[in-house]
């Protein structure tokens, strides 16, 4: 059984914020139904948070068999800025950073302890 826990907490632990409401939106969303075709919001939306929307939806069913998996392994940005795009590889790379440094066990004992697991400092 996966046992990752709801998008907004994983926010929560990566960030110390909550997303914001269209985010988690999507989330649902993408969890229910799939991606929409294009993600189109205003600047400083917070658009980048894609990624952990990306990230979030693959780990929710890695345990399933491959054949059961429908969700891309890959997101694609198509923005006109380059520090958008620096942005975005900055992004995935504490996304990554910390994930890698997360473990398990020590998870579940932070959470009942009532600490972020992957925070860092």
């Amino acid at each position: 059984m996966n046992q990752v826990p709801d998008f907004r907490s994983v926010f929560q632990d990566l960030w110390g914020h909550d997303p914001f409401p269209w985010q988690a939106m999507l989330a649902d969303r993408v969890a229910a139904t799939g991606w929409p075709k294009a993600v189109d919001l205003p600047t400083a939306s917070g658009k980048t948070a894609c990624l952990d929307v990306a990230v979030h939806a693959l780990a929710s069913r890695a345990e399933r068999p491959v054949v059961e998996r429908s969700d891309p392994r890959r997101i694609w940005f198509v923005v006109d800025r380059r520090i958008v795009v620096d942005e975005a590889y900055e992004r995935a790379q504490v996304i990554a950073d910390r994930l890698a440094n997360a473990q398990a066990g020590l998870r579940r004992q932070q959470r009942r302890e009532g600490t972020r697991v992957w925070r860092t400092t």
